[in-house]
């Protein structure tokens, strides 16, 4: 005989609203990055949720990238684009973390624009502020988790912008308990414009065939003729290609050779004195 075991509903409703923010907080209104309106964790006694015994120690990090240069001086400037990478990981090896998950956000309407990369992000509103965060539990190397979507900052007059990121390090285990979480906070001071924005609608770009398998086609149509440069990086920020090519007010084609690139999403970047693209190209 069939024996049938029922959860009194508190629990069962528990499970289901632990098990929900797996894939991301912001859908039930929840900002624990730290800024304005929000907390400043997720594992401590005020929040009463994750918390750990375990005397390892988190680490997680903000990362600004330029290009594939990283900017350590703390200044951006207006209208340009960048790469941001989320860091993180566990100082001990003794004991493995299978499930990493983050929220992210500039907290403020006049932060600039976020573009996502991959499938394991999502971009979400709390009122009117972005949030990137994860979109369900993701499996880190080692203990080791990272991430990269990108940054276009605000027009100038934005002033300083603040990041703010929380991480959660979890065992897998579907419960509060055992876990690790980690928030930090970074600055970037506003710096003066470098005439280097995004490109306007007088230059057309294209990329084709996408996916490509051994090569691809980028098209440079414009008005506006003079010296520019294309950069292709992988989603390390590895720089794969990198040519500099003079544009007439003829449409100008360059063929890059992607057979040796390993599979996956690149980002080409075309640039002039007149400004700046960033397009994606898939390699198959």
């Amino acid at each position: 005989m069939k024996k049938y075991v029922l959860l009194p509903i508190g629990l069962l409703f528990s499970a289901l609203w632990f098990s929900s923010f797996e894939n991301g907080i912001t859908s039930f209104g929840l900002n624990r990055t730290g800024s304005t309106g929000g907390l400043a964790t997720c594992g401590d006694s005020v929040t009463h949720c994750h918390s750990t015994t375990s005397t390892a120690v988190p680490i997680l990090s903000v990362i600004l990238m330029d290009g594939a240069q990283v900017v350590s001086n703390g200044i951006y400037h207006p209208g340009r684009t960048y790469r941001i990478e989320v860091k993180g990981g566990i100082s001990s090896s003794s004991s493995l973390y299978p499930v990493y998950g983050f929220q992210f956000t500039a907290g403020t309407v006049n932060d600039g624009s976020f573009t996502l990369i991959g499938n394991d992000l999502k971009s979400t509103f709390i009122n009117t502020i972005q949030f990137i965060e994860h979109k369900q539990p993701i499996a880190p190397v080692g203990n080791n988790y990272q991430s990269y979507f990108y940054w276009t900052a605000p027009p100038p007059g934005a002033g300083t912008i603040n990041f703010y990121c929380t991480m959660l390090i979890g065992n897998g285990d579907h419960a509060v308990t055992g876990d690790h979480s980690k928030n930090v906070i970074v600055s970037f001071q506003e710096g003066a414009p470098t005439g280097v924005a995004d490109l306007d609608n007088s230059v057309e770009v294209n990329i084709h065939p996408s996916p490509a398998v051994d090569f691809a086609n980028i098209t440079i149509a414009t008005d506006k003729p003079g010296d520019y440069s294309i950069r292709v990086f992988d989603l390390s920020g590895k720089e794969v290609h990198k040519e500099s090519l003079q544009v007439g007010t003829e449409k100008k084609n360059v063929r890059l050779n992607t057979a040796a690139w390993q599979s996956g999403l690149y980002f080409v970047e075309v640039e002039s004195s007149q400004g700046r693209r960033l397009m994606k190209i898939v390699k198959q």
